[in-house]
């Protein structure tokens, strides 16, 4: 533990932005392209936020190989490290990253890319909650979680969830209180996913990195 570093690791998960292969629920709205489009603008405004967290180790997983372009330019421009990710479906994929990242920091910090409100200030608020529990959330409106962050890390945790439903943060603090885990949750938060969440996103005053949200 003490050889642990204590500067929090902040971890974004993202998929390649294939036309057709991501934010499938918005189609019925906007085409694949422009759905790619959309993912692709809230990864790097994921990622952008993460970066200007103080002395946070940013890191971002992805699909692919070490070397695919998308990857490589954001972990550039964001001095972000890249991993592929691991694991037959989320909850492996969570859990390897998470044993990963603890085996080095005190804290790690996973974000996926949907939850454009996301600020440097939840970050922060998420980190120093580490400080006194050893898990924390940012529960999503739908159900879900936007954020997680951890101090130790349990299977469990991860096992059969039900991943993209209106559950999934039932069943996690169920998993939680079986471990005897002590949490904390801050404000919740919206998601993008389906069409009315777009309507907020153009609604809400938020800025993608550079360009429009839909080209």
């Amino acid at each position: 533990m003490s050889r642990r570093l204590t500067g929090a690791k902040v971890i974004v998960f993202g998929k390649k932005p294939e036309a057709g292969r991501v934010k499938t629920r918005l189609f019925e709205v906007i085409s694949p392209m422009q759905a790619a489009r959309l993912h692709t603008q809230l990864l790097e405004k994921t990622l952008k936020t993460a970066s200007e967290v103080p002395h946070a180790h940013v890191e971002v997983w992805g699909e692919g190989e070490r070397r695919e372009p998308f990857f490589m330019y954001l972990a550039q421009r964001y001095q972000a490290v890249f991993y592929r990710q691991k694991g037959v479906n989320l909850g492996e994929r969570m859990r390897f990253t998470f044993q990963q990242g603890l085996d080095v920091h005190r804290k790690v910090i996973l974000v996926g890319s949907d939850c454009p409100a996301l600020s440097k200030a939840t970050f922060q608020s998420a980190i120093q909650s580490l400080d006194r529990v050893p898990a924390v959330f940012v529960p999503a409106t739908d159900g879900g979680y936007t954020l997680i962050g951890l101090r130790q890390v349990h299977p469990y945790l991860f096992w059969k969830i039900a991943w993209g439903t209106q559950r999934v943060m039932a069943q996690t603090r169920s998993r939680l209180q079986v471990l005897g885990w002590r949490w904390h949750e801050l404000p919740k938060m919206w998601d993008l996913d389906r069409p009315e969440d777009l309507e907020r996103l153009m609604s809400s005053g938020i800025q993608p990195v550079s360009g429009d949200w839909l080209d």
